[in-house]
């Protein structure tokens, strides 16, 4: 993990971190990830702190750490709320910060996260071949973990 830190490229670097949380051991990647949000607070790349924020919030959620994954994804959707977009479309972003939201005092607002992003997978399907619809409809990873809150409430 050590590595990415020497990608003078920072959109690139702080790809290659999000798409790291998901493989890496996650208390690891927490201090880069930490590190990469403050740079970009400080340069004013929005999109990429919302990616960085979500990943934190989920990498917090892995590590036992509840309630600061908790604040990180509600200050997420909140800038999402507000129109920010992130590197991630809205139904990964979405199904990440269910995971950390769904269950506890937050259930209702996974609730809506998870109808803006399927509203937002219909919107997109509605772009597509008659025959691919359904298709993208039934495939999409994200969709599927979404849909687990709207059982569960």
């Amino acid at each position: 993990m050590s590595h990415s830190r020497v990608i003078s490229d920072f959109p690139l670097r702080v790809t290659m971190l999000c798409l790291a949380r998901r493989g890496c051991d996650p208390a690891s990647v927490l201090p880069l990830l930490g590190v990469s949000l403050a740079t970009v607070r400080e340069c004013g790349a929005h999109g990429l702190w919302l990616s960085l924020q979500v990943q934190r919030a989920a990498a917090l959620h892995a590590t036992g750490r509840a309630n600061e994954a908790a604040d990180a994804a509600l200050a997420a959707w909140k800038r999402i709320d507000e129109g920010l977009s992130g590197r991630d479309l809205l139904p990964e972003l979405a199904a990440e910060l269910c995971a950390v939201l769904n269950g506890g005092p937050h259930a209702e607002l996974c609730a809506v996260i998870v109808l803006r992003a399927s509203a937002w997978m219909q919107t997109a399907a509605s772009t597509l071949p008659v025959l691919w619809r359904d298709n993208y409809l039934r495939r999409a990873p994200a969709l599927a973990t979404m849909s687990r809150p709207l059982l569960a409430g």
